[in-house]
């Protein structure tokens, strides 16, 4: 039997445009949950003027002030 879909949330300081190890890793971790039938949200640090909500392919970015 197939395992159930989760929702998964990844909560990381580091996330595109900030370049990185850590970037990459989150990045292509939620791809791999996705891939797998998982839905993925990512929480993240934000720099920037607004707060909206990205979509980067199937993964859900909330940009947090800090």
């Amino acid at each position: 039997m197939a395992p159930k879909p989760r929702k998964i949330g990844i909560v990381s300081e580091y996330f595109y445009p900030h370049l990185g190890g850590i970037t990459e890793h989150v990045y292509y971790s939620a791809k791999e949950f996705l891939k797998r039938g998982h839905e993925v949200v990512l929480l993240t640090g934000y720099e920037g003027d607004t707060m909206d909500v990205e979509i980067r392919g199937d993964i859900v970015v909330y940009p947090h002030a800090h």
